[in-house]
């Protein structure tokens, strides 16, 4: 007798990645997840940090259905950003790097993003369009060696200590899905 396929069970799915990635680090918490030039991480490292922001993000007023915006390369610190994000039930908004300003502050005003983590690299620009946009809090990553912070920067708020200084937020926001038989 043929046994249904799961995904054709109708049962509801939790299809939030920072669920997965939460329930990996329980079960496989010393495997490496992430391998960067800037620093490998596990999965409990992964899940603990991504929970750390979330909870310095919550503090900041970023809520369920709140924009946060992302402006760097690909790193350890996008999926991080991600994942707080998705735990909170935030929506993620990755900015390209390579906008020029004017396009740069249009698509950080139409996302409606009030927080953004943002590298070094790309923290001219952010500050140049600031006041075009509605963003409120400014997070800047400052743990990665491969794009060291400025030592001062006026007005933005290196995230390394608030990540240590947060305790680990509540697990991920359920995003369920329920999948249907046909």
């Amino acid at each position: 007798m043929p046994h249904p396929h799961p995904t054709n069970s109708g049962v509801n799915v939790d299809v939030n990645p920072a669920s997965a990635v939460a329930r990996n680090a329980r079960h496989h918490g010393g495997a490496t997840v992430i391998r960067y030039e800037g620093g490998d991480l596990t999965y409990a490292q992964l899940d603990d940090k991504a929970a750390r922001l979330a909870t310095v993000l919550s503090r900041g007023g970023v809520a369920a259905g709140d924009r946060v915006a992302y402006l760097g390369l690909n790193s350890a610190s996008f999926v991080v950003a991600m994942l707080a994000s998705f735990r909170l039930g935030a929506i993620f908004v990755p900015v390209n790097f390579r906008l020029a300003e004017p396009e740069l502050a249009q698509v950080l005003r139409k996302s409606g993003a009030g927080t953004i983590v943002c590298e070094e690299g790309h923290r001219a620009g952010a500050d140049k369009v600031r006041g075009e946009t509605a963003l409120r809090r400014f997070l800047l990553v400052d743990d990665d060696p491969q794009v060291p912070a400025a030592e001062a920067a006026a007005g933005w708020e290196p995230w390394s200590g608030l990540i240590a200084a947060a305790p680990p937020a509540p697990p991920a926001a359920a995003r369920a899905s329920t999948i249907r038989r046909s």
